[in-house]
């Protein structure tokens, strides 16, 4: 539905760049994560997210891009859950009084950057809850994915891929992995997103949603030419 490639090319380089951003402070303040217990990580996890979409509304909100305007909120609930999805995104276009509205889950992990046997960086994570966590969000939507954090920045995994693999406990040698950019890029393509939560989003509004779909925050992003 968005045609543009400059808007396309735009999004995919600021949420990137936000990202890059985000992982370096708050990396910088957790110098070693390694042999920390679930718990912890996952406290870093939320932290990583929470200042990713706040971030990304820093960069777009109010910004127009080749006649698209972009607005960007953020709803973080007060007591977050260790089940549920840590993000459900969001976005609505309104292009010549054309409209779309979809959304993703995605569950955050903080993963350890090891070297595989081909002398090759690559991303490990290990957490006993993940399965259950991915469980929860494909019953929801098929739309669901593994946010993977690490110092080489976010890369995104389908949660799909994580069920089939059935452990907890794997690398992105194991897995297809792509990076955030990219993963937006194709969000506002319209090759991925669930259309099925309009309702509750222009009803309810943000704080409804997190609840519908089990979520701790919500990243909503609008444009409109």
């Amino acid at each position: 539905m968005l045609t543009s490639h400059r808007v396309i090319k735009a999004i995919g380089d600021i949420v990137g760049e936000a990202s890059e951003a985000v992982i370096k402070q708050v990396f910088s303040m957790h110098h070693d994560i390694k042999g920390k217990e679930e718990e912890i990580t996952a406290q870093i996890a939320s932290e990583i997210t929470l200042h990713l979409c706040q971030e990304i509304e820093s960069k777009l909100n109010g910004r127009t891009i080749s006649g698209v305007k972009f607005r960007v909120y953020v709803f973080r609930k007060k007591e977050e859950s260790h089940i549920g999805a840590d993000l459900a995104g969001v976005l609505t276009l309104n292009l010549e009084g054309k409209t779309t509205t979809k959304m993703y889950l995605a569950q955050a992990k903080v993963g350890q950057v090891r070297r595989n046997t081909f002398d090759q960086e690559s991303v490990y994570v290990r957490d006993s809850r993940l399965l259950e966590q991915v469980d929860k969000m494909l019953a929801i939507t098929p739309d669901s994915y593994v946010f993977l954090y690490s110092r080489l920045g976010v890369q995104v995994l389908s949660a799909h891929a994580v069920r089939m693999l059935g452990r907890g406990n794997f690398s992105t040698d194991d897995l297809y992995a792509h990076g955030f950019g990219w993963f937006y890029q194709e969000f506002f393509k319209c090759f991925l997103g669930d259309h099925r939560f309009t309702d509750i989003i222009y009803n309810g509004g943000l704080a409804a949603l997190a609840k519908r779909v089990s979520a701790n925050k919500v990243l909503m992003i609008s444009g409109m030419a």
